[in-house]
């Protein structure tokens, strides 16, 4: 399986040999994208035929080699965004969370959620401790304080694993603020769709340039407010409301 796997990433960089990506963090000017890469192809028909044949192959060597194919199995490679073509797109920033609000579910992550936060908890103070270098009874007493919530926190966890009946609980990410590139895009049958791009591998666009329609449609709003609007330093259109 690695051989095989190596092969298709081989052929995948032949394919898509000669087109240059976008480094989408670099284009949605996303502040911690240092280091940070999420190489957009923008692909025309031939190539995009080409992607989509090494698709079919990996999916047909995985499912001769396994019980289970999964409709992502192309995803460790590349992501494809669309298989329809688009004429217009643009690339922009947004906020990626994951929530989890299905009971079950809930019930399988809490006792991991609680290894984890302990953990990560424990290692930040030890880490302040050597940065801050504090001696070891301040450390002492910041730990026990440490160790009081986190039990606090855990017998908090088993409440609810043992009433879930009771609460109204989501497990969500939504505050850790992850900011990811985003590509906002029209399909050539003028559906509007959008798409997290993936940093950890090739995404693939299947892209027909269309200037004029993009370029009469985008400008269209504003053309109505150039014109309708009254204007100040040169950028500032405005008009009261009715």
């Amino acid at each position: 399986m690695s051989h095989f796997k190596e092969q298709v990433r081989n052929e995948l960089t032949e394919i898509l040999k000669g087109i240059l990506p976008i480094n989408a963090y670099e284009v949605a000017n996303i502040k911690n994208a240092k280091h940070k890469v999420a190489p957009l192809y923008l692909v025309d028909r031939e190539v995009f035929k080409e992607v989509l044949y090494l698709e079919q192959v990996v999916r047909a060597y995985i499912g001769n080699s396994s019980k289970r194919v999964h409709k992502n199995t192309f995803r460790e490679f590349a992501k494809i965004i669309d298989i329809t073509p688009a004429y217009r797109y643009s690339i922009g920033s947004k906020h990626h969370y994951k929530n989890i609000s299905d009971r079950d579910k809930i019930l399988r992550e809490l006792p991991a959620i609680i290894r984890i936060h302990q953990n990560k908890e424990k290692k930040r103070l030890r880490e302040w401790s050597k940065k801050y270098e504090w001696d070891s009874q301040y450390f002492a007493k910041v730990y026990r304080d440490l160790e009081k919530t986190l039990q606090e926190e855990e017998e908090q966890i088993k409440e609810i694993e043992k009433n879930i009946e009771e609460y109204n609980v989501v497990i969500t990410s939504y505050e850790s603020y992850e900011i990811y590139p985003n590509i906002y895009y029209t399909t050539i049958d003028n559906k509007k769709k959008q798409s997290l791009l993936r940093q950890t591998a090739p995404n693939i666009f299947f892209y027909e340039e269309d200037k004029e329609r993009a370029k009469s449609r985008s400008d269209k709003k504003m053309e109505r407010v150039v014109k309708t609007y009254n204007k100040l330093c040169d950028v500032v259109y405005f008009k009261k409301k009715d």
